[in-house]
């Protein structure tokens, strides 16, 4: 039975990294949800960590973003077991950002297929993202 959890040390606070997550990583988007990853070295030995965010701008009540911001959180982890197997096989770790970019909350099924297919694609890319190694 695989390890469903999300613990502290898989959260990225850092505030390096996470500078680096929004200014020079590599991102795509798959609406409406945007990825933002690097390879690191990260201060922990887990293979990934990632940060959640959905901006005040777009979504203005708190109550919203958090509600966003779990759900997301939680299709990340059921489904990140795939691609922490790869990142682990390879000797990798990787830093990750998860922004919501819609104007409105939407249904959470859609948000749970998108993070599907953004792990999908982070697995796709982990051959390409190991020759740009970042040290921070």
């Amino acid at each position: 039975m695989a390890n469903n959890t999300l613990k502290s040390n898989e959260r990225i606070k850092h505030k390096r990294i996470i500078q680096a997550l929004f200014i020079g990583a590599n991102s795509f988007a798959l609406y409406p949800i945007r990825v933002a990853y690097f390879a690191t070295q990260l201060p922990s030995k887990t293979p990934i960590q990632i940060l959640v965010s959905a901006p005040k701008k777009r979504l203005k009540k708190a109550t919203e973003r958090n509600h966003v911001k779990r759900i997301i959180r939680e299709a990340y982890r059921l489904n990140k077991h795939s691609l922490i197997k790869i990142l682990n096989e390879n000797n990798i770790q990787l830093a990750v950002l998860i922004m919501y970019t819609g104007t409105s909350e939407v249904e959470p099924q859609l948000i749970h297929d998108k993070i599907i297919l953004s792990l999908q694609r982070l697995t796709a890319l982990m051959p390409t993202t190991q020759t740009t190694t970042n040290n921070l």
